[in-house]
């Protein structure tokens, strides 16, 4: 069968990524990862295409017309909360203009609602809540009526509900059909060398933060020879920088001792970032990760409060932080830290300290986000239990994520201001603007600085 792969337009940059959909705050722009691997799976069986009318900037009418010249017999689209509104519009429309198209979607609304989502979709054939799996694939081959995990559709008058399960310990993928994800329209802030290309090692988190959709999703790793393959085809093909998407890149300290050693032994010139946190980046593990190519580690620092780190499960310390930044400072490599603002527990002066928190660890980068309380995670669930957020309020992300609050400690216009000042006074110092400077190692990375620079002036 034609499937089609469909990143909608949009009005905004939404980053509908990984049942985690953010809205980029500049103009960088990286692959949705979901997408991504998804290309690689149903490849084996079906011929894919891939619209990611958001990277390219089309227009519905010019996504539309695409649609019609590929004729796809399948379309599996990416829904998000944020975009929600539009991105019903928009398959609503390619229902009514391509019939019998059939449509899949995949994304953060799907398991929050479940079949619930067919109410005010009801268009939609099927949902997928596992990219990772061969599970869609299964489905796309049929028979009608057989239950299939991480799927839920309607054959008849009864849906099918696949049990959502992610499984743990390992998990294999095919790598993704780069050639559908032209390099140059996408984009990561952090990048040293492009093209850049993005790369899952692992799928999920180990660790239970409450605020955190990722958290829900259990935790499995890939073969390391099957990344360095996928790596080291990546190499061949141009690519000489890649963002690892893991969720929490480093937990296994032996896997990962591995992986970095086989990096540089097999891609000694790649170089890359990763997310991980600051409890897991002891000396060992930061040394490998540099001597594997690794130039920036992204952290979640969130807030500077020791209760809330327990009560959102976070469970770090400053002590941890300050241990991470430095032994990262140490051996050469960037930090960049993101931070929770707006939390029912948070008032003013609270929030002010965490921004002071961000200078005095002396980050590369800080990300300040207003709380959200985002679908599937089991904080938005015991929010609504405790009728502390409005239920209907759920299309918004971490630019406006506050507005679900019932009887927000802080108001929303007080609350954009500190996120504004918090943000200017890390980034607008003298002192931080010439270390950056002098940082600058490629060209790449002087017009990123000077793009999301431009970004955090407009505020």
């Amino acid at each position: 069968m034609k499937v089609l792969l469909l990143n909608p337009p949009g009005k905004r940059n939404y980053l509908r990524d990984y049942y985690c959909t953010t809205v980029s705050k500049s103009s960088y722009y990286y692959h949705p990862v979901d997408l991504l691997y998804l290309s690689g799976t149903l490849s084996l069986e079906h011929d894919v295409h891939v619209i990611d009318a958001l990277a390219r900037g089309l227009t519905p009418e010019q996504t539309l017309k695409e649609i019609g010249e590929f004729g796809p017999e399948v379309l599996v689209s990416l829904v998000a909360a944020p975009s929600f509104d539009e991105d019903h519009a928009f398959l609503s429309e390619a229902h009514n203009r391509f019939p019998p198209l059939r449509i899949v979607g995949t994304g953060d609304v799907f398991r929050e609602f479940g079949e619930k989502i067919f109410e005010m979709m009801d268009y939609l054939e099927a949902t997928l809540v596992d990219f990772s799996t061969d599970d869609l694939l299964r489905y796309l081959r049929g028979p009608k009526g057989e239950q299939i995990e991480n799927v839920i559709y309607k054959p008849g008058s009864e849906f099918v509900i696949g049990t959502e399960h992610h499984g743990k310990g390992s998990f294999s993928i095919p790598a993704p059909l780069i050639d559908l994800f032209p390099a140059e329209i996408y984009s990561f802030p952090f990048v040293r060398q492009e093209p850049f290309m993005t790369v899952l090692s692992d799928f999920g988190c180990a660790y239970g933060c409450t605020f955190c959709p990722i958290s829900t999703l259990g935790f499995k790793l890939r073969p390391v020879s099957e990344v360095i393959e996928e790596l080291k085809n990546l190499w061949k093909a141009g690519y000489r920088e890649v963002h690892f998407r893991d969720q929490t890149f480093a937990v296994d300290k032996k896997r990962t001792l591995e992986l970095c050693a086989a990096i540089k032994k097999e891609l000694p010139d790649l170089t890359w970032s990763c997310f991980s946190r600051v409890d897991v980046l002891d000396e060992e593990r930061v040394r490998a990760l540099v001597d594997g190519g690794c130039h920036t580690v992204i952290v979640g620092i969130e807030f500077d409060d020791d209760a809330l780190q327990k009560i959102l499960k976070k469970n770090i310390d400053k002590n941890q932080m300050f241990d991470a930044v430095n032994t990262c400072r140490r051996f050469g490599m960037r930090v960049a830290g993101t931070f929770i603002l707006g939390l029912p527990e948070q008032d003013e002066a609270s929030i002010l300290k965490t921004g002071e928190l961000a200078r005095a660890l002396d980050l590369d980068f800080a990300s300040f986000n207003l709380a959200t309380p985002r679908l599937g995670t089991t904080w938005r669930k015991k929010l609504l239990e405790e009728k502390s957020i409005s239920e209907d309020k759920w299309k918004m992300d971490t630019v406006e994520g506050s507005a679900a609050f019932e009887d927000p400690a802080i108001d929303r216009e007080t609350l954009e201001r500190l996120r504004t000042k918090v943000q200017r006074d890390f980034y607008v110092r003298p002192g931080y603007v010439l270390k950056r400077l002098f940082s600058l190692r490629s060209f790449a990375e002087a017009r990123s600085l000077i793009s999301n620079g431009l970004a955090i002036l407009r505020g």
